[in-house]
């Protein structure tokens, strides 16, 4: 694990970082290729930034759990949020992001490849907030986009209040 935190005048940081490599005997300290059955890495940010009448705040998250190493396939599944907030004497804005990975496989002999890599089957979630304030009204806009991967190509549904888009993508085209 890594944790790093500095603070100067108005502005503070601080990063944490964890990785773990897991085999059917528990955590390795000095992980082995051959006998890793999971990877568990998280990370957590945070800066606070204050400049007079001006205060930003970034905070985020990502947390992802990877599987299969010793099989066909490998998993990845995990969450990540990001808020962003920036306000200034008339005004401001928030953003608000949100992402859910699940059963992203990806063909493991793809990996050691070299070539580009694509997942072959899973889903990805999204959900984004964005939040404007002024002196004439606080308007929000919310982003919904759902990618759904296949062998050959991905599948991106968009959504923001009564609009929707969707569209195919193949792989390498």
């Amino acid at each position: 694990e890594l944790y790093t935190d500095a603070i100067r005048g108005d502005t503070s940081f601080i990063y944490i970082d964890s990785l773990k490599f897991i085999n059917d005997s528990g955590c390795q300290q000095y992980p082995d290729i051959n006998t890793i059955t999971q990877f568990d890495y998280r990370t957590f940010e945070n800066l606070f930034v204050s400049s007079g009448p001006v205060v930003l705040q970034v905070t985020g998250y990502q947390s992802s759990v990877i599987t299969g190493f010793q099989s066909n396939l490998v998993i990845v599944e995990g969450d990540a949020a990001l808020q962003w907030s920036l306000s200034y004497d008339f005004g401001g804005s928030d953003l608000d992001y949100d992402a859910e990975f699940f059963d992203l496989n990806y063909v493991r002999n793809d990996l050691y490849s070299g070539d580009p890599v694509y997942p072959v089957s899973g889903r990805l979630s999204l959900t984004m907030i964005i939040t404007d304030y002024s002196w004439d009204g606080s308007p929000t806009t919310y982003w919904y986009f759902t990618i759904i991967f296949n062998e050959d190509d991905y599948h991106i549904h968009v959504e923001s209040g009564d609009y929707f888009w969707n569209w195919n993508v193949l792989y390498g085209g």
